[in-house]
């Protein structure tokens, strides 16, 4: 435990002190908006609950990440796996557009606020970014999500069935086996098409 407040406090000391050669303080500028605002809205028919990190009515939306890195790393996507920077990974620009939109919905502006990672490594000397995410792309995220989010809220509800992945928790426990199946098949095959 005391490692990971040392750890913890060592990006918040870099934080509060770290200063550009202008003599400001963008890092500890952007957590001074109001701290943790919780919102709720509704997009594409499904209930969405937000809560902002740093919030700056009427001028930004800022989220915290702390993480390890800023490496990139490795994802599945349609079945390959990919090398991707770290906030494609973790689509922080869906999280963006999901909080874009019901900001706009709670201030009534009609306004769309622009989303900024405020972004620290806990690398033994911290990284640190200011990282505005492109509105066409959180636009294109906020799409994929309405056309989605219907049938995952129906899942959710009951009212339909999922389709299973095959390679989740979930799907696995589930797995029947009757038979021995082809190593071509199952890995050979595969790997071809890719």
């Amino acid at each position: 435990m005391y490692a990971t407040f040392n750890g913890v406090q060592k990006v918040i000391d870099f934080i509060e002190n770290y200063t550009n050669s202008d003599g400001e303080k963008p890092l500890f500028k952007y957590w001074q908006g109001e701290n943790q605002v919780i919102m709720t809205g509704v997009i594409a028919g499904v209930p969405v609950k937000i809560k902002i990190d740093s919030y700056f009515p009427n001028k930004v939306i800022v989220d915290g990440k702390v993480m390890k890195d800023f490496e990139k790393v490795w994802v599945e996507i349609d079945g390959r796996n990919v090398l991707v920077d770290f906030i494609s990974a973790r689509d922080y620009p869906m999280e963006g557009a999901l909080y874009q939109e019901v900001e706009t919905q709670n201030s009534g502006t009609g306004k769309r606020l622009p989303f900024v990672l405020n972004a620290v490594t806990k690398e033994e000397v911290p990284n640190a970014d200011l990282i505005l995410i492109d509105q066409d792309i959180m636009d294109e995220r906020l799409e994929y999500f309405k056309e989605k989010a219907p049938r995952y809220q129906r899942i959710k509800l009951g009212l339909e069935q999922p389709i299973g992945c095959g390679k989740c928790p979930v799907c696995i426990s589930k797995k029947q086996i009757y038979a021995p199946k082809s190593y071509r098949k199952l890995f050979l095959e595969e790997k071809e098409e890719n």
